[in-house]
């Protein structure tokens, strides 16, 4: 089977919950022969998405590591109070805060999209079961419900 994981940050010196749940299947599945790759972007840290790892291609126990760089590392001093006031404030915050905040999350990977579009043609397409088929293709986007 050939499987692509996508995740924020993937490696050794990477701690995390998903992260290392996507690590351990990943190099389990690939050492059960299976063609595992991982999409991530060559952050360690989320608390500044600075890139530690450089940018490319590699293999790492068996698994395929495709890194793309962050463009920008996430400054503390700026997001800390940005995320106090439009997290955890107590009334709404204004729109405007909302999308500043969502922009400074990060991580940003300009290069996500377009390594997607390309490498999806390069690949086989996945088939789910036919009892998934029929709970998730009704909501598939421009697809018109048969239940209307």
């Amino acid at each position: 089977m050939r499987l692509l994981f996508v995740v924020q940050r993937y490696g050794e010196a990477v701690a995390g919950g998903a992260e290392t749940a996507c690590r351990e299947l990943a190099t389990r599945l690939a050492a059960r022969g299976h063609d595992v790759e991982v999409l991530t972007s060559c952050a360690v840290s989320y608390v500044d998405w600075a890139n530690a790892y450089p940018p490319g291609t590699v293999r790492d126990d068996g698994v395929e590591v495709h890194r793309l760089p962050v463009d920008r590392p996430r400054d503390p001093r700026f997001f800390g109070p940005l995320n106090g006031r439009a997290v955890w404030h107590t009334s709404c915050s204004p729109i405007f805060l909302q999308r500043e905040w969502m922009r400074s999350q990060g991580p940003n990977l300009p290069g996500l999209v377009p390594w997607l579009e390309h490498e999806a043609g390069r690949r086989a397409r996945s088939r789910s079961s036919r009892k998934r088929n029929r709970r998730s293709w009704p909501a598939a986007p421009g697809r018109r419900s048969r239940r209307a």
